[in-house]
């Protein structure tokens, strides 16, 4: 599988997943400087992707949201 060049740092988070740990570490970004979540990457940068459906996408979006009251600049790739 291919990996991601870069590795995770305090601006750049992997996972492999979409899961409520993702909202803190939207958090943490949203506290300091910023930062990208990748979903379906895994911790050792290989990608491994994701099945998300436009409906799942909105609701992660919505998550986003309503818990940290901000709008994610893109929610989903396809």
């Amino acid at each position: 599988m291919p990996k991601i060049r870069e590795s995770e740092s305090e601006t750049l988070e992997f996972k492999r997943q979409w899961t409520d740990k993702a909202l803190e570490d939207l958090a943490a970004f949203a506290n300091t400087d910023g930062g990208t979540l990748l979903i379906g990457i895994r911790e050792d940068g290989e990608i491994v992707g994701t099945q998300s459906d436009d409906k799942e996408l909105q609701r992660i979006a919505n998550l986003i949201a309503s818990h940290l009251g901000i709008t994610p600049s893109s929610c989903g790739h396809h």
